[in-house]
C-alpha cells in the first residue's frame, strides 16, 4: 500500500503544473522508504529534530527482527509485513557467540548470514538501524558474549581494559566488513550503527570506556549516525532512549543532549520465561499510548522492541528465557499477526505516515490543556494534559492531544470539552475532527479477528532409546574428563551443550533421609543417579543475574543402599544477560563443595561426561539415528528421565501464511529436532508454551524426522502433533482505507 506506483494522467496543458504539484504534494506526504533511493548512494547526518536522508529530515517507523532468531525463509515475509504495516526501517542486533563461537573462527552462514539480511531488507526497501554491540543483552544467551572470553588472561568485561577492548575490536572490524557494502553511502539501507548497549557509566574509568567507544566508532568512517543506548554515551554518538515509555525522557532530551534527536530505540515488548510470568504483556492500547505520544513530543525515530521476536532455536536463550521470545508483540514468535494489537498499531502508523512531512518538518509546539475540575465545574492548567499541534494553522496540520494522567479526564480544546480516557492520545485532523483514539481499539474489527489451529498430524509412530547412565557402555571415541574434585561446567563443555554428567563412586550409606548439597549458580538443574536409578531432581530456572545458589537436594529412595556409582546431571538453563559487567563470570554446574549427608564428597576420582551420548551421535540427524537401537516398547519408558524419541512424518500441507508448530503436550521437559534442526529447549509442563515453531525451510518435501530428548520424563508421547497456525483478519475496516 506504501509502493510509488506510476500514474498515467490525460491532462490539459494549464491543468498539468497543477495537477504534477499535487502528486508531489501527496508523495512528499507520507514516510519516505529505502526503496525511494533506488540503490543510489546517500548521504545520511542528523539535526536537532530528526535523522537527515540527503539533507531532508525523515521520520523513521521501525521495528527490531533479529536475524538469529527467524530464518532466511522467513525474513522477506516479516520485513514485508513491516513494510505493509506502515514501518519504513528496521533494526537488528548482532550475535558475537553466534558467530566466532570459538575464538578466531568466524561463521556467518544459515541463521547468521548477515548480508543475505541486509538485502533481503533492501530488496523489501527498508532502511536498517544496525547495532553492533557487541554485548547485546537481548535476553540472548551471555548477552551476546562468547563464552570462551571467560578464559582470556586478565579480562574485565565492558571497561577500559586491554584484553576486552582488543577483542572488541577484533570482532567490530569483522562486522564492520561484513556491513561495508550495505551503507548509506554504498547505496545501501544501513542509516544507523550502534555501538555497546545499555552502559550504566558509574565512575571515571567507566567514562573513559565510554568515549573509547565513541573514537573505535567513528574510525570505521561508516558515514552514518552511530547511537549509544540508554545509559551512558560518547560525545560523537546520539544518545537514545529505551524502555515502555520515553516521555520524561523526551522533555529533558533538550537540556541533556542539545542539538541531538530524539530516538527511541526500544519501545519494550517483554517476553516470557520459565516457568510462566505474563506481567509484562502490554495491552494494544498501551503500545498505542506510548507511541503517539512519542511523536507528539518530537520523536523522529521509534522502534519497536521486538516487531517480530523470533525463536530461541537450540540453547540461544539466556537463563530461564522461554524458545518463544517477545511472543506478544505485533508479530507473534511464529510469524503470525498478533491481533488486535497489529490492526490497532497499524491504523496509528498510516496516519502518522500520512502526515509525517507536516509532523517531521516542524519543530515541537507543546502546550498544556485545561483540564475540567469536577469538585467545582471548573476548566483548571492540567498538569498531565497537552496539546501538541503540527503545522500553521491555515494550512495542512495534525494534532495530538495527551492525557498522561492514569484516570479519565475532560479537557478543553478549542472553546469545546473533548473526553479522554487515562493514559490516552487522540489525533485530530484540520477540521478538528478525531481520526484517532488511543485507547479505542475497534472492537468491531477485534470480533472479526479468526485465529485457528488445525491439527495436521498426530498419529505418530514412536520409537525410544534411553540415555545411558550407571553402568551401561558409552563410545570409544567419546571425551571424558577425570579429576580430583568436581569442574565447572562451562569449562568443559564451552556452552556448546546444555549437560554435563558428573560421575563418581561413594562409600556412604544412603538413605530415603538422606540430602545431597551442591555449591552452583542459579539457572540450572540437576538430575541425580545412584547406580543408574533416578534418586533426586533439582530445578532452578529463574531470569535474573547469575549469582551462588546452594542446591539442597533430598533424595527420593525406598530402601538404604551402602554406597555406589553417583551421576549427577547438570543442566544450562542459559546463561544470563543481566548484570554482565566488569568480572562476574557465568558458571554453572558444581562450582564448589558438594556434600551428601554433611559429608565432604568434594575430592575423589571425578569423570566427567562433556554433553549425552545422544548428542555425541546426533542421534537427531538421519544418518546419527542409525547409530543405535530403537525400540517400539514406548510405553514402558514414558514417565523415565533421559529418553530419546524418534518418529517421521509427511511435510505438512499448510496455508503458506500459515506457522508450522508442533504441539508438545503430553512432554514434560527437554530438547526438540526437526531434521537435525533444534527447535528449542520445551517445557509444556511449564504453563508459559505448550506450541514450538518449526520453520518451513527446515521441512523436506517428502518424509521429515521428529526427534525429542525427555530430560524428566515423558507423560504422553502419543499426545504430541503438529498443527497449522493461522491468524486472518476478515475485515480491513480499521486501516481506514
Amino acid at each position: 500500500s506504501h509502493a510509488r506506483l506510476p500514474v498515467v494522467v490525460a491532462m490539459t496543458s494549464t491543468s498539468c503544473i497543477v495537477c504534477l504539484l499535487f502528486l508531489i504534494l501527496v508523495a512528499d506526504s507520507r514516510l519516505l522508504y529505502y526503496s525511494d533511493l533506488q540503490g543510489k548512494p546517500y548521504n545520511v547526518s542528523y539535526d536537532s529534530r530528526a535523522i537527515l536522508i540527503n539533507n531532508k529530515r525523515t521520520l523513521l517507523l521501525s521495528g527490531s527482527i533479529h536475524y538469529t532468531r527467524s530464518t532466511p525463509a522467513m525474513w522477506e515475509d516479516v520485513m514485508t509485513k513491516a513494510k505493509q504495516e506502515g514501518l519504513n526501517c528496521i533494526q537488528t542486533y548482532t550475535f558475537w557467540n553466534f558467530h566466532e563461537r570459538s575464538k578466531g573462527h568466524f561463521d556467518f552462514s544459515g541463521r547468521g548470514n548477515v548480508s543475505l539480511f541486509l538485502e533481503t531488507a533492501a530488496r523489501v526497501g527498508l532502511f536498517v538501524n544496525f547495532r553492533v554491540g557487541p554485548f547485546v543483552c537481548a535476553e540472548w544467551d551471555y548477552g551476546g558474549l562468547p563464552v570462551w572470553l571467560n578464559w582470556v588472561e586478565g579480562m574485565v568485561f565492558r571497561s577500559y581494559n586491554d584484553p576486552w577492548m582488543a577483542a572488541m575490536k577484533e570482532f567490530v572490524d569483522v562486522i564492520v566488513r561484513e556491513i561495508k557494502p550495505f551503507l548509506a553511502k554504498n547505496g545501501g539501507p544501513v542509516i544507523l550503527a550502534q555501538i555497546e548497549n545499555e552502559y550504566p557509566a558509574k565512575s571515571e574509568h567507566d567514562w573513559k570506556y565510554v568515549e573509547w567507544c565513541g573514537q573505535l566508532a567513528q574510525s570505521y568512517d561508516l558515514s552514518v549516525p552511530w547511537v549509544m543506548c540508554s545509559g551512558a554515551s560518547a560525545n560523537n554518538t546520539i544518545n537514545t532512549c529505551n524502555g515502555n515509555n520515553c516521555w520524561d525522557y523526551a522533555l529533558q532530551h533538550n537540556h541533556s543532549f542539545p542539538g541531538q534527536p530524539l530516538i527511541w530505540t526500544e519501545n519494550e515488548g517483554w517476553f516470557e520465561v520459565w516457568p510462566g510470568d505474563f506481567n509484562h504483556n502490554r495491552s494494544p492500547e498501551d503500545v498505542a499510548f506510548s507511541v503517539a505520544e512519542w511523536i507528539a513530543v518530537g520523536g523522529s525515530y521509534h522502534n519497536y522492541y521486538m516487531w517480530h521476536g523470533g525463536n530461541n532455536y537450540g540453547l540461544w536463550a539466556s537463563n530461564g528465557v522461554t524458545t518463544m521470545y517477545a511472543n506478544d508483540v505485533l508479530l507473534h514468535s511464529d510469524g503470525t499477526i498478533h491481533e488486535p494489537k497489529y490492526s490497532h498499531l497499524g491504523r496509528l502508523h498510516d496516519i502518522v505516515g500520512d502526515y509525517a512531512d507536516v509532523i517531521i518538518s516542524n519543530m515541537v509546539k507543546l502546550q498544556k490543556l485545561p483540564v475540567l475540575n469536577p469538585d467545582y465545574d471548573l476548566f483548571v492548567v492540567g498538569t498531565d494534559q497537552w496539546v501538541s499541534t503540527f503545522g500553521p494553522s491555515d494550512a495542512t496540520n495534525v494534532t495530538f492531544l495527551i492525557n498522561n494522567f492514569k484516570n479519565a479526564a475532560v479537557v478543553l480544546f478549542q472553546g469545546k470539552k473533548v473526553s479522554m480516557h487515562g493514559e490516552s492520545v487522540i489525533i485530530l485532523d484540520k477540521h478538528g475532527q478525531h481520526i484517532y483514539d488511543s485507547s479505542v481499539v475497534n472492537l468491531f474489527v477485534a470480533d472479526m479477528i479468526h485465529s485457528a489451529v488445525q491439527q495436521v498430524l498426530s498419529d505418530f509412530h514412536w520409537q525410544a532409546w534411553s540415555e545411558p547412565v550407571g553402568n551401561k557402555s558409552r563410545p570409544n571415541n567419546m571425551h571424558f574428563v577425570y579429576s580430583r574434585m568436581p569442574v565447572e561446567q562451562l569449562s568443559l563443555t564451552s556452552d556448546k551443550t546444555a549437560y554435563l554428567l558428573y560421575r563418581v563412586q561413594v562409600t556412604q550409606r544412603i538413605t530415603k533421609h538422606s540430602h545431597i548439597v551442591i555449591e552452583t549458580e542459579n539457572s540450572v538443574g540437576f538430575l541425580v543417579f545412584l547406580n543408574g536409578n533416578i534418586v533426586a531432581t533439582w530445578t532452578n530456572a529463574e531470569h535474573t543475574p547469575s549469582r551462588n545458589v546452594t542446591a539442597d537436594i533430598a533424595v527420593r529412595m525406598s530402601e538404604r543402599v551402602n554406597g555406589g556409582l553417583l551421576e549427577i546431571l547438570a543442566i544450562s538453563f542459559g546463561l544470563a544477560c543481566d548484570g554482565i559487567h566488569k568480572q562476574r563470570f557465568e558458571r554453572k554446574g558444581i562450582i564448589g563443595l558438594i556434600l551428601l549427608d554433611d559429608q565432604d564428597i568434594t575430592h575423589g576420582v571425578w569423570e566427567h561426561q562433556i554433553g549425552l551420548v545422544g548428542e555425541h551421535l546426533s542421534v537427531f540427524t538421519s544418518a546419527g539415528m542409525k547409530a543405535v537401537q530403537w525400540s517400539d516398547e514406548v510405553r514402558s519408558v514414558l514417565g523415565k528421565p533421559l529418553i530419546w524419541f524418534q518418529s517421521s512424518f509427511l511435510a505438512p500441507t499448510c496455508d503458506p501464511a500459515d506457522a508450522i508448530v508442533l504441539n508438545a503436550t503430553g512432554l514434560n521437559r527437554g530438547f526438540a529436532y526437526v531434521n537435525g534442526h533444534s527447535i528449542g529447549r520445551y517445557w509444556p509442563t511449564s504453563g508459559v508454551q505448550i506450541l514450538y515453531h518449526i520453520p518451513s525451510d527446515w521441512l523436506l518435501s517428502d518424509i521429515n524426522d521428529l526427534t525429542l530428548f525427555e530430560e524428566t520424563g515423558a507423560l504422553d508421547v502419543n499426545s504430541v502433533s503438529i498443527i497449522c497456525k493461522h491468524t486472518t483478519r476478515l475485515t480491513t475496516a480499521n486501516k481506514g482505507k
